[in-house]
């Protein structure tokens, strides 16, 4: 007969709120979560597990001794975190009887670290992961209990590739569950730190397009930055007109070859807006000029010219 195992949940958003209900559906306790009291979002993990009666705890306690004990005098099986903000101290971390592990939204050791998903498709991949795997003291190192590959659609913004990941995760650890449940081995594989890659806070040329390279590269940045409609940890890309800042939502390449100065503008039939690049030309779709956002042919001239950084 499978083990009622207890569990508590770190994590903020969907992705938090969409294991709680979940794990409702088994015969599993939820005893506790850990998340933010601030976000006002509707996707609130906070306000959706104490909607839920389930206790709720502060996410700084991530890093508190204290809290350590409660997991351990409540006798805290599993810990599980889901796009959770904050790091563990190595008390926590230890305090489940079975462990504490992370759904991590990337392929490990290729992408570790922060905005993975950004910077995947910034730099033009074509397949990602998502990767389920037991947390240490360092961030992203621990062994990996299971993972799910995927291809990139050529259509992919940040947010579809997080939903998406999401999708895949949450069964690598409600199968996970089941198997402790039942007593079923674990096999745990230690990651190739030769091909770990750390990405941090950093954005590519602090937000700015540059216009020199190819269309797909500008296409793969903003769709790197489009979280749309919640807000993006990159921003929006921007690029200097005059001296204006524009902020570029959408756009793709329109796959002609342009020989023009990278950065001009071009206005064609049905108003649409292209820019030149590095090997084409790109149309623009949704921009924000001075904080409105507009369609590009009612505020850019044919023949102005976009900056190229540095």
């Amino acid at each position: 007969m499978p083990t009622r195992l207890k569990i508590l949940i770190a994590g903020e958003g969907s992705g938090g709120v969409r294991l709680i209900q979940s794990l409702l559906k088994t015969d599993h306790r939820v005893v506790g979560v850990l998340a933010s009291p601030d976000d006002p979002s509707f996707t609130s993990t906070w306000n959706f597990a104490s909607n839920a009666n389930i206790r709720t705890f502060d996410s700084r306690n991530a890093k508190d001794d204290a809290f350590a004990h409660i997991l351990q005098r409540e006798r805290v099986d599993l810990l599980f975190s889901i796009r959770f903000p904050c790091i563990f101290n190595k008390n926590v971390l230890s305090a489940p009887t079975l462990g504490a592990y992370n759904l991590h939204t990337g392929p490990l050791p290729k992408y570790a670290g922060l905005n993975a998903i950004s910077w995947a498709l910034y730099n033009g991949e074509s397949q990602y992961g998502v990767t389920l795997h037991k947390m240490d003291t360092t961030i992203d190192t621990g062994p990996i209990v299971s993972q799910a590959f995927f291809d990139i659609l050529p259509n992919d913004s940040a947010l579809s590739l997080t939903q998406r990941c999401l999708e895949l995760g949450l069964p690598l650890i409600l199968q996970f569950i089941e198997n402790i449940s039942h007593g079923t081995p674990v096999h745990l594989a230690q990651q190739d730190k030769q091909q770990r890659r750390y990405y941090g806070k950093a954005i590519p040329l602090a937000g700015y397009i540059d216009w020199n390279v190819s269309a797909k590269q500008i296409s793969d940045f903003v769709r790197a930055c489009d979280f749309h409609p919640f807000p993006s940890p990159w921003g929006t890309p921007m690029a200097t007109y005059g001296e204006e800042v524009v902020e570029v939502y959408k756009g793709y390449p329109s796959n002609t070859f342009c020989g023009e100065k990278p950065g001009t503008i071009r206005i064609i039939k049905s108003n649409q807006v292209e820019v030149a690049t590095g090997d084409g030309w790109f149309i623009l779709e949704h921009i924000n000029f001075q904080g409105t956002r507009t369609a590009p042919y009612l505020v850019l001239q044919d023949d102005g010219c976009f900056s190229c950084p540095g």
